[in-house]
């Protein structure tokens, strides 16, 4: 699957609002039904949302979800299922992987367009005390690289701490990896130090765009900030950064382009179950038969 399937945490609205309805993987059919809360309790965590914050939002986000359910999901579900056929075929389409990709971008889009109001509204309330909190979530993500840092040897540590994380992820979705699968995962997406050191600054200095737009309490910056996220999938345009972000997802396709060329008949049926998975539980949420 596309990474940006999980992108997080900086995206802070973008990911409650629309990963937390796509992701069927992350929540078990007693969630379904309570998705408005998850999103809540999301945007709570980072926010520190005040009861009256809570009651005025959580109707927007209701119907959001109820829109994406209805209106988009079923889609998604027929392109799920031609990568399910892929599976079984054991073969990696690029096309459809791009389509459903192309769904998610367009139902990003769409759904930014309809709640654009409401959302720049509720950015625009946060106080600086909600803003202070949110910075120090944010900062606190930061903590796996800059430990990795501090290490004597930084690479070694970025593999055995970071990578190990990714690789989770993998055998999730695939299976185990084999050693050889593993070896070449480390070779394709490892990273030295001036790189990890890059990436933590890239990281921070997107954290801090997002922090000092809120912090202005200008409407026509926080309106930009959604607009950007919710027409490219980046809150922030920089071109620095677009160019930082585009090498590491360019890199991470041409690595899953290869690594599906080495998966056993047993990681294709793998694959296979996990979409089957994935679409039964989106079906249960839209209230389809499994």
């Amino acid at each position: 699957m596309d990474n940006r399937s999980w992108k997080k945490t900086t995206q802070i609205l973008g990911v409650s609002m629309l990963l937390l309805t796509l992701s069927g993987c992350a929540f078990k059919r007693l969630i379904y039904d309570r998705l408005d809360w998850m999103v809540m309790w999301q945007l709570d965590t980072y926010l520190d949302l005040s009861k009256e914050q809570k009651l005025k939002f959580k109707p927007v986000v209701a119907d959001a979800i109820a829109w994406v359910k209805k209106d988009q999901l079923p889609a998604a579900i027929v392109v799920i299922s031609k990568l399910e056929d892929a599976a079984h075929q054991h073969r990696y389409d690029e096309g459809i992987n791009n389509t459903f990709t192309h769904q998610i971008d367009t139902i990003r889009q769409q759904l930014f367009h309809k709640y654009e109001e409401p959302m720049v509204q509720f950015l625009l309330a946060l106080d600086n005390e909600q803003i202070d909190y949110l910075k120090k979530k944010l900062s606190k993500t930061n903590e796996d690289l800059e430990d990795v840092l501090k290490e004597k040897n930084p690479t070694e540590e970025y593999q055995s701490v970071i990578l190990k994380k990714s690789v989770k992820t993998l055998n999730e979705w695939y299976g185990d990896l084999t050693k050889t699968q593993v070896d070449a995962f480390h070779q394709a997406m490892q990273l030295g130090k001036p790189e990890i050191e890059r990436r933590l600054k890239e990281r921070s200095r997107i954290q801090d765009y997002i922090v000092d737009t809120l912090r202005s309490h200008d409407g026509v910056k926080v309106r930009t900030m959604l607009q950007s996220f919710g027409e490219h999938g980046e809150v922030w345009q920089d071109p620095v950064y677009l160019v930082y972000r585009n090498t590491a997802e360019g890199r991470w396709e041409k690595y899953l382009t290869a690594f599906h060329t080495s998966l056993s008949p047993e990681q294709w049926a793998h694959l296979e179950e996990k979409l089957k998975e994935m679409r039964g539980e989106i079906e249960n949420m839209i209230g389809k038969s499994g």
